[in-house]
């Protein structure tokens, strides 16, 4: 049975004791090693500016047009869209039991 284990990248296994335990000592450093970028790449920080550029990037592709001259119709459209959810919100404020 032992001779049929293969690692996930579908390398053999080594079969010498000493080998092996530095198979798992380097498997261990590569899985901590994602998991600290994993960590580094989920703070709360980092996430939001992902977040922003992305949402910034998305609004600069959708006022330009295929030359990059700023598309009026558009900006006005976002613009009017903007203005109709902020006054939402506001009497969503104002409204009883409103925050």
């Amino acid at each position: 049975m032992a001779a049929d284990l293969q690692d996930p990248t579908d390398h053999p296994l080594p079969r010498d004791p000493d080998q092996l335990a530095r198979f798992i000592a380097h498997r261990r450093e590569n899985l901590a090693a994602t998991l600290d970028q994993l960590r580094f790449q989920a703070r709360p920080d980092r996430v939001v500016r992902r977040a922003g550029r992305r949402t910034l990037t998305g609004a600069r592709h959708a006022v330009r047009d295929e030359n990059g001259r700023i598309r009026t119709d558009r900006v006005l459209a976002v613009a009017a869209a903007t203005s109709a959810a902020l006054a939402g919100h506001r009497r969503a404020r104002r409204a009883p039991g409103g925050h």
